[in-house]
């Protein structure tokens, strides 16, 4: 078993991997707090699951580069989210097939409205909306050296960002995080622990109905 660890900065989303457990880990992934702002100091995590830094549960930004791509209907009740966006660069084939097994078709209640996604990911040989880049060995090494152990497997830049950059060696990521940073370059921030959501560390998580709520806040 391996543990996914996220830690955010103000600017970053970082997903790493620790330890080998010989046990299954009680929780699938953990919130972390800020990175070490200066010096590749390495600092404690400041958050804990049951107090993740930056878990507002909301829309941040709307992501530009999609705006015309997505688009948010009502049909028969439903807030329908629709959109079908490409994905290319390393690895795009399997990031694709993790972020369609978390949102499209999801659906769920938020505050009396129903809602459902129809976004969808494909990948492509060049020229996606989402690119994946591979870091340089130099920026994943310093990523690597401002947090406490573990290598950082991939981060979105910013909210709302079309670039998703991962580590330049092959590190397994689990599952449903690349659909995790999916939700922040639609513009999601983190979701509290707990709440279930694609966007929060939990063992379990799926694309709830706040999630969608979010999202179609920004794109409407």
């Amino acid at each position: 078993w391996r543990r996914v660890l996220v830690c955010p900065s103000w600017r970053l989303r970082l997903f790493r991997i620790s330890t080998t457990f010989a046990t299954p880990p009680a929780a699938f992934a953990r919130a972390f707090g800020e990175v070490a702002s200066g010096g590749g100091e390495c600092m404690e995590c400041k958050a804990s699951p049951g107090n993740p830094a930056g878990a507002r549960w909301g829309m941040e930004a709307a992501n530009p580069d999609w705006q015309d791509n997505i688009s948010v209907v009502d049909e028969n009740g439903v807030t329908v989210i629709r959109g079908g966006l490409t994905v290319s660069g390393p690895g795009a084939a399997r990031i694709a097939g993790d972020v369609n097994a978390a949102w499209s078709g999801a659906s769920g209640v938020y505050e009396g409205g129903a809602y459902r996604s129809e976004l969808s990911l494909t990948a492509v040989r060049s020229g996606g909306d989402w690119q994946t880049v591979k870091m340089t060995r130099r920026e994943w090494n310093n990523l690597n050296s401002l947090v406490c152990g573990g290598q950082v497997a991939a981060r979105v830049p910013s909210f709302g960002s079309s670039q998703v950059r991962l580590a330049p060696i092959n590190i397994y990521s689990g599952r449903f995080v690349m659909a995790h940073e999916f939700g922040h370059s639609l513009g999601l921030s983190h979701a509290p622990p707990y709440s279930g959501s694609i966007m929060s560390y939990d063992a379990v998580r799926s694309v709830t109905g706040r999630d969608l709520y979010n999202v179609a806040s920004g794109y409407r």
